[in-house]
């Protein structure tokens, strides 16, 4: 997500995220592949990892506009 948020162009905005999004399923399939884990589990650790990124991605942006507020107080 940061490294996307940094990127100008849609196009490599696109490709950081599909890569991302293909590097994280494929390593679910790997741990179901390799019996390490049932489908069901992967497919809630999906579904918690979201939760989390979500989470976190709300929270850097409340944070980056509250800064951005204060450091134009400031000047």
């Amino acid at each position: 997500y940061l490294i996307a948020r940094k990127l100008k162009g849609s196009t490599q905005k696109w490709l950081v995220t599909a890569a991302a999004f293909l590097f994280i399923l494929l390593i679910g399939v790997s741990r179901v592949v390799l019996g390490a884990h049932f489908p069901s589990d992967v497919i809630g650790g999906y579904a918690l990892g979201l939760i989390w990124l979500y989470l976190w991605i709300a929270l850097y942006e409340v944070l980056q506009v509250k800064l951005t507020k204060r450091v134009k107080i400031r000047t």
